[in-house]
């Protein structure tokens, strides 16, 4: 089913975004990065929902998007960046 979507949306985007999230962004809950594993996807994609330095490593590896967009997990609160989180979350992608 999930590559279904992605076959029938990728005709008609540039880039895809795939979230965890259900209403919106910031609610810091991470998807099961494995779900990519079994599926190609044709255009440059991003992921998001809960990444964070414990947490991006395994993303990268495992699912191996284009980018990420960092929110909650690099945030000390609600639209706040956090300086040591960043250098963290900037770390783990090395």
């Amino acid at each position: 089913e999930f590559q279904a979507d992605i076959d029938r949306f990728a005709l008609h985007c540039t880039y895809l975004l795939f979230d965890a999230g259900k209403s919106g962004g910031g609610h810091g809950v991470a998807m099961e990065f494995e779900v990519f594993k079994d599926v190609t996807i044709p255009v440059p994609w991003l992921l998001a929902g809960g990444l964070s330095a414990e947490n991006l490593k395994e993303a990268l590896d495992t699912a191996k998007p284009n980018g990420v967009d960092l929110n909650s997990g690099v945030e000390f609160e609600p639209g706040k960046k956090d300086r040591n989180k960043l250098a963290a979350a900037f770390a783990a992608m090395k």
